[in-house]
């Protein structure tokens, strides 16, 4: 459905199309993350992004929002 997107709990909310987007993030819910740190990165259509395995990540929702607010991984 254009136009909307599903909110578990809320159900469907009218969001604006766009016709460009930056891919800041990749958050793969297939994957269990196997360590604490490193590893956090992904390709996709030939570039490397960071990437989230979210599959059983408790706080996951808290967790991006933290990740966009103060700016991503940081390099240790």
């Amino acid at each position: 459905m254009p136009g909307a997107l599903e909110v578990r709990g809320l159900g469907l909310i009218n969001v604006p199309l766009i016709t460009e987007a930056r891919i800041d993030l990749i958050i793969d819910m297939e994957l269990t993350s196997d360590s604490r740190l490193g590893g956090h990165k992904m390709e996709l259509f030939g570039v490397e992004f960071p990437c989230v395995k979210g599959k059983n990540f408790y706080g996951l929702s808290d967790a991006i929002i933290v990740w966009s607010k103060y700016g991503g991984f940081l390099d240790l």
